[in-house]
């Protein structure tokens, strides 16, 4: 999130303060992590929704920024993160700014997030709306595992307790289909009526416009489900000949400045800044993203977010001691 994909890009300064009127550009694409993760030294840290959030905020209050633009690819994160993005960026038409949203091919999760946060939505030429609705999936391998000779033994507590069942079934269990089912009808209820209120549509004309779908980019604009047909390229280049400060593609980063030993120190002591006060008051954030584990373990799949235990209590008992630490963010 937060890299810029157009071929025309500014050549004006992309400063941390804006000097004149300009469009901000964010793009959000692919795996998004929820908190910066460590950077070493060779890698750069990547665009967190955290990070996204903030510079959206910052944006929406900067009175040189006169317009907010995002495209949309196909971000990969959850339907709650997906609602709390789409919430942070309603919020920059609350100051008055302009926002404008574009799609691609928008799947269900790009879909709703656009519809929900956007006023205005463009969707390219060759693009539309893919969104078919939400589904359920379960994967049972009992027959698989007895092919190879292997019985899962599993205990389960309780009617709804179906973590066992992909392992000693073939099928869902009643409990499983009527849990799914449950689940499904609610997220499927929060999906059709967040377009809808957006939209300004009625709840059941969404809804059969997601049966019928998917739909190419003129059918998409005439059914209302964006405002126009057009290229992001051109969209930009039309901002740029607008507002003399052009279009921003990365917005609140600041100028590369000479790299020092120090820096080099800091970053191998995970960015600690040893120049801050030691006795200001400040704000603990603790994230806690993925399972939690009692082993030191980096989990199954290289760079997967996970918790150890023991690092997580030594992290909260510091906190605890640390007279500095006012409030904790769990």
């Amino acid at each position: 999130a937060g890299g810029c994909g157009f071929g025309q890009e500014s050549s004006k300064p992309s400063a941390a303060e804006l000097q004149e009127p300009a469009a901000v550009f964010f793009n959000v694409d692919g795996s998004i992590s929820e908190f910066p993760s460590p950077s070493g030294v060779f890698s750069p840290m990547k665009m967190s929704q955290y990070r996204l959030e903030k510079l959206l905020e910052k944006a929406t209050e900067d009175t040189a920024v006169q317009e907010i633009v995002i495209h949309f690819g196909t971000p990969l994160i959850s339907f709650a993160r997906a609602d709390e993005l789409a919430t942070a960026i309603k919020q920059v038409t609350s100051q008055g700014k302009t926002l404008t949203c574009h799609i691609d091919s928008a799947d269900n999760l790009t879909y709703w997030i656009a519809a929900k946060a956007c006023p205005r939505i463009l969707v390219s030429p060759a693009g539309g709306v893919e969104a078919l609705g939400l589904a359920l999936e379960a994967v049972y391998i009992r027959e698989l595992l007895s092919s190879l000779g292997i019985t899962a033994d599993m205990l389960n507590m309780g009617r709804y307790k179906d973590a066992a069942e992909p392992l000693t079934r073939d099928d869902m269990s009643p409990e499983s289909r009527e849990a799914a089912t449950s689940l499904l009808f609610e997220l499927n209820r929060l999906f059709i009526d967040g377009i809808a209120s957006s939209r300004k549509l009625d709840s059941r004309v969404v809804q059969d416009l997601i049966n019928r779908g998917p739909h190419n980019a003129v059918e998409t604009v005439a059914l209302g489900l964006a405002d126009e047909v057009r290229t992001l390229d051109s969209y930009l280049t039309s901002l740029e000949e607008r507002y003399s400060g052009g279009v921003v593609a990365n917005y609140g980063k600041k100028e590369p400045e000479p790299f020092s030993v120090l820096d080099l120190i800091r970053l191998l002591s995970d960015g600690k800044d040893t120049d801050k006060p030691k006795d200001y008051p400040r704000i603990a954030i603790v994230p806690i993203i993925g399972p939690i584990s009692s082993t030191p373990d980096e989990g199954l799949i290289p760079g997967m977010e996970m918790v150890q235990d023991m690092a997580l209590n030594t992290t909260l008992r510091e906190i605890a001691r640390d007279d500095t630490v006012k409030a904790v963010v769990l």
